[in-house]
């Protein structure tokens, strides 16, 4: 996302024992089409090594209008709060990736009804094992959703419960 960033204003730098921490506002693009506006992000710089160790984008709530493809309803979705996590742990004097989080709030308004969906995805890297690779095939592509990363789901046999209204809903 750094990548495709313009206009990079920034806000603030803080410094403290282990971190430097660079806070700024961009402008920037999801696969070269989407436009997104990042506010109060931050990039943590590690002290002892200038590494980035925690990466931090903000989204600026956003709205939007359109109408639904199949059944043709007009809708309008409110982005509250979106916000992408990527952190490094220190390995043999490098860091390697750690974690990644990302958090969503929107809210759908169609036909005089408001739906609230909160989303969370996380990965974390719990360990290393040295002189070993994943297999290709085993490989997480985080372009992809996670849940389809889940064992069960990979296996086929996930399960998910919708209620008539959501059933509709997904269907519209």
């Amino acid at each position: 996302m750094l990548n495709n960033a313009q206009n990079i204003e920034i806000k603030k730098v803080e410094k403290d024992k282990e971190n430097t921490i660079v806070t700024f506002n961009a402008d920037s693009y999801i696969n070269k089409s989407e436009h997104i506006y990042f506010v109060n992000s931050m990039v943590y710089f590690d002290n002892a090594t200038n590494a980035i160790k925690r990466i931090v984008f903000n989204q600026k709530p956003t709205s939007n209008e359109g109408i639904s493809k199949k059944k043709k309803i007009p809708y309008k979705t409110i982005d509250n709060k979106g916000s992408w996590e990527i952190s490094f742990t220190p390995y043999k004097g490098k860091l390697l990736f750690s974690s990644f989080l990302l958090k969503g709030s929107t809210i759908f308004e169609y036909e005089g009804k408001k739906d609230k969906a909160n989303i969370e995805q996380s990965f974390l890297r719990t360990g290393l094992q040295e002189g070993k690779h994943i297999k290709k095939a085993d490989r997480i592509n985080v372009e992809e959703p996670f849940f389809e990363y889940v064992t069960p789901h990979k296996q086929g046999e996930a399960k998910f419960m919708l209620t008539k209204e959501e059933q509709e809903f997904i269907n519209q």
